[in-house]
């Protein structure tokens, strides 16, 4: 289940409507979910993430370390995930986790 928080919000979703412009919504998310495992949201995590990044948007990655017991060795993990995990200036933090575990993030003004 994937669980979106916005703490503000952005002008995609009027973007049909004329009123907004793309240009106007920050290209950024912060991503929080397991991907250091063999599991499907490992995968899905991963993959996704890949995908923002070549869409354009500058992600940062937050792991949930707990999510599963086994983790995949260094030597089997993309390298490039371990320099997303510096905060991002996003407002939206899109959670890859079930209910429970979706947690609130305010940004430091």
């Amino acid at each position: 289940m994937i669980w979106v928080m916005n703490a503000g919000v952005c002008p995609i979703s009027k973007l049909n409507t004329g009123i907004h412009k793309r240009e106007s919504c920050k290209k950024s998310l912060t991503v929080r979910g397991t991907y250091h495992g063999p599991s499907g949201y490992d995968h899905h995590v991963s993959e996704f993430v890949r995908e923002l990044h070549n869409q354009g948007i500058k992600v940062g990655l937050i792991d949930i370390p707990y999510w599963y017991p086994v983790r995949l060795g260094d030597d089997k993990l993309d390298p490039w995930f371990y320099t997303l995990d510096q905060q991002v200036d996003s407002s939206i933090v899109l959670h890859f986790c079930i209910p429970p575990q979706a947690k609130l993030f305010y940004r430091d003004n």
